[in-house]
């Protein structure tokens, strides 16, 4: 059964939407659930559910009922259910009056019945210290029911919680239908007055609908969006699919612009914008270049430059359709309006071709040209040397275009997706973005070499590579030529960018953390040679003559960290002046 993820509350202060009280959130979701069309709600009665239960049973979209014995409510819900097809809630207090559902919550796991169990809990503090009506209710009832903890009050977005109840509708509905968990902590004062809510979507409409089926239902539906739009856009970030290469051919067949990032196997053609992030880093260009349209493919890129543009675009009501075959639910913003449950390849191949307003990509390609001149003009000096974005846009440029490309999940991923141009023939960049950790990189990249039976490089800091130390050995082992270039800049750098770099004297320390590792005789315990080098020409050498017959290597650059932020600060403010100036 499709699981409901923890979702990452961090993703909601990307949205310059304000977080909701905890009336108002209770308010968001129970709107969002009556649009989605629920076939009705059970409610039992509670002090700490009591919000809940007065909020659903005011939904003009929801027909209630009450029971007093929870066991019952949880069948007469499931009954709901039944008859219509559609997925029914049942809402109980905390205690041991959710645990009277589990036979219900059984009986629909097993006959596939849609179901929303909705609970009141008592919040964290509260928990396990002797507090009355209160039991573990995390995942109480097990494998039985996708489970999904609700913040408290004040730590999400109306789009957030707009966004979350779709998603339990639609995970109920999934490809193996079933009951849905929503485990609510409420703190005292239980009842107050809400917020304004924005009010969802016009027309009634649920914040999140699915297209699922076969792709000429998904052509279908994206070709009548299609048909109204001057101004689509195309976001394509890291997918498992491998189909970035028909993203980019489709992309450049209908002449739409893709903002791809480099796990998207997508970033080539015609269409793809190269400096995307930097040019919507720029507030006047960001607001100008407006969409009526927004294809997404893959996973979110990283970028919140990216992030802060796709909220205010959902705020603004414009199409955000998300194909999602996998069902993975890949929407960190909330912004998602329709989800496309369908085939990538076949569906894109069924489209025909649309025709749109053609100054709309020409207007993207001169100020993308206009992003590159400005990088180029900062990156390319650096008093202290090589400067790492320099360092990033050097090897993806540098390397032949057959060798793919490794990269630890911290500065060298977001560098190479800032600085570097596209390649005509489209190159293969990995890293562990899944849970976006460092640990591994350096086994993750020997193991993918021996797979592939391919030269292979890698781009990481010095901490991500001290932390994979060990896995030098994974090199010899994997038995190819694996070229790794270690950003030796004394500690973690990303964190430099961060608020947390003015923390004072533990900073260093404890955040940055610098390695303080000799990386030029790191390699020897396994026969693995290391050259040091900060010449540019030196390192467009190296590169270009790394192929099938050369020997594992380490390069060792060294770079000062604390210019980075500088000059990559001094980067965007360089785009910001010339795309801006560029505008009528």
């Amino acid at each position: 059964m499709v699981q409901l993820a923890e979702i990452a509350l961090q993703a909601a202060s990307v949205s310059d939407m304000s977080n909701l009280d905890q009336a108002s959130a209770i308010g968001a979701l129970v709107d969002e659930l009556g649009r989605c069309g629920v076939s009705g709600a059970v409610l039992a009665p509670g002090s700490r559910s009591a919000p809940l239960v007065l909020e659903l049973a005011s939904n003009e979209r929801i027909a209630c009922w009450s029971q007093i014995d929870e066991r019952a409510a949880g069948f007469f819900a499931l009954g709901l259910a039944k008859a219509t097809g559609k997925p029914a809630i049942v809402c109980t207090t905390s205690g041991t009056a959710a645990v009277e559902l589990a036979p219900a919550v059984a009986e629909a796991f097993e006959s596939r019945i849609p179901l929303i169990v909705i609970t009141a809990d008592r919040p964290p503090e509260l928990r396990d210290i002797g507090e009355g009506q209160t039991v573990d209710q995390i995942k109480l009832f097990g494998s039985m029911a996708s489970f999904q903890e609700l913040p408290g009050g004040n730590q999400a977005s109306e789009q957030w919680w707009r966004s979350s109840a779709c998603r339990a509708f639609w995970t109920a509905l999934g490809q193996r239908q079933g009951p849905v968990h929503l485990n609510f902590p409420l703190r005292k004062p239980l009842t107050g007055q809400s917020q304004t809510l924005t009010g969802g979507r016009s027309g009634g409409l649920p914040w999140l609908e699915r297209v699922s089926g076969s792709p000429n239902d998904a052509s279908e539906a994206i070709s009548n969006l299609l048909t109204n739009a001057s101004r689509p856009i195309i976001i394509a970030g890291q997918n498992r699919r491998s189909n970035g290469r028909a993203v980019a051919a489709f992309a450049e067949r209908l002449a739409i612009p893709l903002l791809a990032d480099q796990l998207s196997s997508a970033r080539k053609g015609e269409a793809a914008i190269s400096h995307w992030d930097a040019m919507l880093r720029s507030n006047l260009w960001a607001t100008d270049a407006k969409p009526d349209l927004i294809l997404r493919f893959g996973d979110l890129p990283s970028s919140p430059a990216m992030r802060e543009w796709l909220s205010s675009q959902a705020e603004d009501q414009v199409p955000i359709v998300q194909f999602d075959s996998d069902l993975s639910w890949r929407d960190p913003t909330s912004s998602t309006s329709i989800r496309i449950e369908s085939d990538v390849e076949t569906t894109l191949a069924k489209l025909s071709d649309f025709h749109f307003d053609p100054e709309w990509i020409a207007h993207w390609r001169r100020s993308n040209g206009v992003a590159a001149a400005a990088l180029k003009a900062v990156i390319d000096f650096d008093s202290n040397g090589l400067s790492e974005p320099l360092i990033a846009a050097t090897v993806h440029s540098s390397l032949s275009a057959e060798i793919p490309l490794f990269t630890a999940a911290s500065m060298p991923i977001r560098d190479l997706d800032n600085f570097s141009t596209i390649s005509p023939l489209g190159r293969e960049v990995m890293a562990n973005r899944g849970a976006n950790g460092i640990d591994g990189t350096i086994a993750t990249t020997a193991g993918f070499a021996a797979a592939r039976g391919t030269p292979v490089a890698l781009i990481c800091g010095d901490v991500a590579f001290a932390y994979d130390l060990t896995s030098l050995s994974a090199i010899r082992e994997s038995k190819q030529p694996i070229l790794i270039v270690v950003i030796d800049n004394g500690g973690g750098g990303i964190f430099d960018s961060l608020p947390v770099s003015a923390e004072g004297e533990h900073y260093e320390r404890f955040i940055a953390t610098p390695p303080r590792l000799d990386i030029e005789v790191a390699g020897k315990p396994w026969g693995i040679d290391t050259i040091s080098i900060g010449d540019l020409q030196q390192l467009e050498s190296l590169l270009t003559g790394f192929g099938v017959d050369s020997e594992p290597m380490i390069v060792r650059i060294e770079t000062s960290r604390s210019a980075q932020p500088r000059i990559r600060a001094e980067a965007w403010a360089a785009v910001d002046a010339a795309v801006s100036s560029e505008l009528p």
